[in-house]
């Protein structure tokens, strides 16, 4: 599928090189090259929201823990807070920041199941995700991917966010805007609700029913053989069955 704009080329470089600045910061800080791990005291978690470009990944255990690898001189300026169930990943907004390391965070927790993500941060599931809800919002240049198996996915993506899904979902929403992709015949779901519009493009399974909207220059790939309850084109959107 070539429906990426330059514009994503142009992001996916600037992830690679883990480069970020804060420009309303007062203080520079440049990242060392020593990198330590160090563990944070945070709890009472059941959805996360990241941005910038922290690499997130979760482990689903009886063993909780949350800890942040980063260059040492980063450590201090790394904030995590928990507030009304959700943990905060974030930098000192009153500092500018430029790195050229990873900056990590691993978490082990036995419930997490919301995920916001923002800038060209991303998400890893390193083990499946069984709950009855799944729900992940992400922008910019954010990619998540993971293994589920829920009763209900709500998924929302815009510019140029990613995101890599296997499993099982007995329904799935999704609401996909801008150049952004939600990719994996692997995730397979009973029941699909779909709106694309801008330059976005599912790849799914649906088993029993679509329901949905597609705009722009939007794309629904999918197999199975589910009803159509309702399936709107407009612009160049498609839908194709493989």
């Amino acid at each position: 599928m070539k429906k990426i704009p330059v514009l994503l080329a142009i992001i996916a470089i600037a992830v690679v090189a883990y480069s970020m600045s804060n420009w309303s910061g007062s203080k520079s800080v440049v990242a060392t090259k020593h990198v330590t791990t160090e563990t944070r005291t945070v709890s009472d978690f059941t959805k996360i929201d990241v941005e910038s470009i922290f690499q997130v990944d979760v482990t689903y255990s009886n063993e909780e823990s949350v800890t942040v690898e980063a260059p040492d001189n980063l450590q201090k300026y790394i904030e995590l807070k928990v507030k009304s169930g959700t943990l905060k990943i974030q930098f000192d907004s009153k500092t500018s920041i430029t790195s050229t390391c990873a900056i990590k965070v691993h978490i082990k927790t036995a419930k997490l199941n919301d995920f916001n993500l923002s800038g060209a941060s991303s998400i890893t599931l390193n083990n499946s995700l069984n709950d009855d809800n799944f729900t992940v919002e992400s922008s910019g240049a954010a990619s998540f991917k993971g293994e589920v198996d829920v009763e209900k996915a709500t998924i929302e993506l815009s510019g140029a966010a990613n995101i890599d899904l296997f499993g099982t979902a007995t329904t799935a929403d999704l609401d996909l805007s801008g150049a952004s992709h939600l990719n994996d015949y692997d995730f397979k779901v009973d029941n699909l609700n779909i709106d694309l519009s801008g330059a976005s493009s599912a790849t799914i399974t649906s088993i029993k029913t679509i329901n949905g909207e597609l705009s722009g220059a939007s794309s629904l790939n999918y197999k199975g053989d589910p009803s159509i309850k309702r399936l709107s084109t407009s612009g160049a959107s498609n839908a194709y069955k493989h």
